[in-house]
């Protein structure tokens, strides 16, 4: 580098440090400071893992076995070219990362579509390398639920969408849509369905492969239409034998059968309808499932997959005479898919535990999922005498252990009833003792490092899962909330009559680990004087308890946030009394203790943070008017403080007068909960919702 631009370069860096000492006076907004973060080049990718998260959709390559696809909610599209061993994101030029369907040219293995949640169609000509947009006609912000391309003219192309959220109140603006030019254009052919004031939306659509111009459509809520001319007119096909008309998948027959099976699966739990004349006539398959998605063996097309969404994945070898359930239904489930020229190999993408595989036809199923990145983190936490080991817990994934930084990752669960992990914590004074903290199963705990699990939940309150009030399903995105928002029966598990509450904090007083507070979804904070042998209530009945935070120094002394509020609440004497204190910022997300000076408390609010020291006034300490969606501060630097907000980081090293900005890493993403190794002062570890663990080194 030329002498008189190495002397440019620093006086601007000395320029850009002299500019970030500015502090915040007279309770002014302090400044903040766009730094470059200057990583440590041990460290070359920020994102640790663990793999699995939220596969709702997968394809493969009409030329080559070892060519897999799939669309994830939040990661966008990730593609495997050895078979599903390894993948990797193909994003590029996506503007939306949730993917809600996948479809690629049966001609042509380089051209893929993929539809979103609310951002229309994207195409790809370059097998995934870039992506761009190709919705001109598709009413804007369309969810996009299926796509079917016509195997004999590849540039006919049906679409699936909805135009508002299915939580919204009906017409759903459902449409149908056309185009005869490889996605450049668009033209609806179906819609009104239900009339006017439904508009009811099409969950799959599949073309005919022995009469291109046949094409079925399931309905959510009206079954299945039929266009016998490449969809310039439709019929219902409903009736003689149809009766359940809560559509969500279709197979058909492929070419080189002499057989006109169409398949037709629903969601209130009458199972699969078969037809053998092209929709005119059907019969039923009775299951007792709600099924979400099926695929087809196109080499023994009697042999079918449909994925319960609660239990596991069925299987018929007689074309629907009878079914068995061959495994996997510890998981939520989103899709299965037979590889269509490696037809024993059949591919499972649930809703938080990742990829599924089986080589045999289903006989056993192996995660196959190295390096995608798509796990939803609720805790971090570092064993105190490893710094090496990490922990987390994962939606629908359960509890992970990294013994080398993050390079590898194991899950440990077994024993574990409820893989949905709302968070977790290591004994004070016993870090080989967890305790996980899950939606429906209650607390968990297990010894390390073998971590079997057993439960704790002596007096916690359950729910009764036939009531009226009742679900037992808890929705961790919009996908999931249509299904309860647009379900005619209970979202209950089979063989569950009670369940567990969700419980979503958990605190040890850190004078006495034998006294645990506990925060539950509906019945407060709930109190253990017996190191979480057995529980009572600790006051605040009724109220969803979002987080908790305790006194350092004594245990009586208890914060509460609660979710949906601006309010902080407070107990100066174990829960027999509470009194609150709104928080200016309004809606609370996170509490922090300072551990240095025990009568402070920080709160991350939707506008801003704010602090209050000794049950003084709230004092705003940053950002304001940014959402703060976490906020940690380092165990042993106080004044080291991070928050996640929307798609940012932000952080401060002088206990709130000055914040910085981090990478544009996050833009993507939501930042859940923030952790520390107590053993490093420039390192924070970020648990995102869509994309798990970010290193985010403070240099």
């Amino acid at each position: 580098m030329p002498r008189f631009l190495k002397s440019l370069f620093f006086a601007l860096i000395i320029f850009m440090l002299f500019l970030g000492s500015v502090q915040a006076e007279d309770g002014t907004e302090p400044q903040l400071v766009y730094l470059p973060l200057i990583y440590n080049e041990k460290y070359t990718n920020p994102w640790l893992g663990p793999d699995g998260g939220f596969v709702v959709n997968m394809i493969t390559s009409p030329t080559n076995s070892k060519i897999i696809y799939v669309g994830t909610w939040g990661n966008g599209v990730f593609k495997s070219v050895d078979g599903g061993m390894t993948w990797v994101k193909t994003s590029n030029g996506l503007g939306d990362l949730y993917i809600n369907s996948l479809a690629i040219d049966p001609q042509n293995a380089n051209i893929l579509y993929a539809g979103t949640y609310n951002d229309e169609i994207y195409k790809t000509t370059n097998a995934g390398e870039t992506w761009s947009h190709s919705s001109q006609g598709v009413q804007d912000g369309a969810i996009i639920y299926t796509i079917a391309i016509d195997p004999y003219n590849p540039d006919i192309i049906y679409i699936g969408t909805r135009g508002k959220f299915a939580v919204d109140p009906p017409p759903w603006k459902g449409i149908v849509y056309r185009s005869k030019n490889e996605g450049i254009n668009w033209s609806p052919v179906l819609e009104n369905v239900g009339g006017s004031n439904q508009q009811d939306w099409a969950y799959d659509i599949v073309v005919n492969p022995k009469n291109h111009c046949m094409v079925f459509v399931a309905m959510h809520e009206y079954g299945v239409y039929r266009s016998l001319n490449c969809g310039d007119s439709w019929e219902s096909m409903n009736g003689n034998g149809l009766t359940d008309l809560s559509g969500r998948a279709l197979v058909i027959n492929p070419t080189a059968t002499n057989s006109d099976a169409v398949y037709y699966a629903t969601w209130h739990r009458t199972g699969v309808y078969k037809s053998t004349n092209n929709g005119d006539s059907w019969t039923n398959q009775f299951l007792y499932s709600k099924i979400y998605n099926m695929d087809l063996d196109p080499q023994q097309p009697a042999i079918l997959y449909a994925a319960d969404f609660y239990d596991g994945i069925l299987k018929t070898t007689n074309g629907g005479g009878s079914w068995a359930n061959i495994g996997l239904g510890e998981n939520l489930l989103y899709t299965v898919m037979v590889n269509p020229l490696l037809h024993t190999q059949v591919f499972v993408g649930t809703a938080g535990n990742g990829i599924f595989r089986s080589d045999q036809s289903g006989a056993g199923w192996i995660h196959s999922q190295n390096g995608l990145n798509n796990s939803m983190i609720t805790g971090i936490q570092f064993h105190p005498g490893e710094s090496t080991q990490i922990f987390t817990s994962t939606s629908r994934g359960g509890f992970h252990v990294s013994p080398d930084s993050g390079e590898n990752w194991q899950q440990l669960n077994n024993g574990l009833t409820d893989l949905d992990a709302s968070g977790f914590v290591l004994h004070p004074q016993n870090p080989n003792q967890v305790y996980l903290l899950t939606y429906s199963g209650g607390l968990f705990t297990c010894e390390l490092p073998d971590c079997k699990w057993s439960q704790k939940n002596i007096g916690l309150p359950v729910m009764d899962l036939l009531s009226t009030s009742g679900s037992g399903f808890f929705p961790q995105n919009e996908l999931e909330a249509e299904l309860v928002a647009n379900s005619e029966d209970l979202m209950i598990e089979d063989t569950k009559s009670v369940s567990n509450q969700p419980l979503n904090d958990l605190e040890f007083a850190l004078n006495n680990p034998a006294i645990v507070y506990l925060a539950t979804s509906a019945n407060g904070v709930y109190r253990s004087n017996n190191g979480t042998e057995s529980w009572s209530n600790a006051g605040l009945s009724g109220k969803n308890i979002l987080k908790l935070a305790l006194h350092p120094a004594n245990s009586d002394v208890v914060y509460a946030s609660v979710f949906n509020s601006d309010l902080v609440y407070t107990t100066s004497n174990a829960g027999a009394s509470w009194s609150s204190n709104q928080v200016p910022g309004g809606i609370v997300n996170d509490l922090a203790v300072n551990k240095d000076q025990p009568g402070e408390l920080l709160a991350a609010t939707n506008s801003g943070v704010y602090k209050r020291t000794d049950g003084g006034a709230w004092q705003l300490l940053g950002l304001n008017g940014q959402m703060i969606t976490a906020l940690g501060i380092h165990p042993n630097q106080p004044n080291l403080i991070v928050v996640g907000c929307p798609g940012a980081v932000y952080y401060s090293k002088d206990g709130g007068l000055n914040w910085f900005a981090g990478p544009g890493d996050l833009i993507e993403t939501k930042i859940k909960t923030v952790s520390f190794d107590p053993n490093k002062m420039d390192i924070a570890y970020l648990g995102t919702n869509t994309q798990g663990i970010y290193r985010l080194l403070l240099k």
